[in-house]
């Protein structure tokens, strides 16, 4: 018999995945570049960041479940998202 996954852990990587998906392909950054364990080329961390924003405002996940999805802590996924928060506050100012 096979192991059985929890759907909502599959649903969870699935939604992960576009995020990033998404981001690599805006960014130009590689499958291996987003995955690193560490921080890597800026542009890099700032696709990475901008997945992570993604994931948490469009299909609202926790940040346990995000930091688990990205193999970071908790507390670099809330800095990802304030960042972003933060950069696409300033946007709107000037529009």
């Amino acid at each position: 018999m096979g192991t059985f996954q929890d759907p909502m852990v599959f649903l969870t990587s699935q939604r992960v995945g576009l995020g990033k998906t998404i981001a690599m392909q805006i960014y130009a950054v590689g499958v291996a570049e987003m995955q690193r364990p560490t921080r890597g080329r800026p542009r890099a961390a700032r696709a990475r960041q901008i997945a992570v924003h993604l994931a948490r405002s469009v299909f609202a996940l926790s940040h346990a479940q995000l930091a688990a999805e990205f193999g970071r802590d908790r507390s670099t996924i809330c800095h990802a998202c304030n960042l972003i928060d933060r950069l696409r506050g300033r946007m709107t100012k000037w529009m």
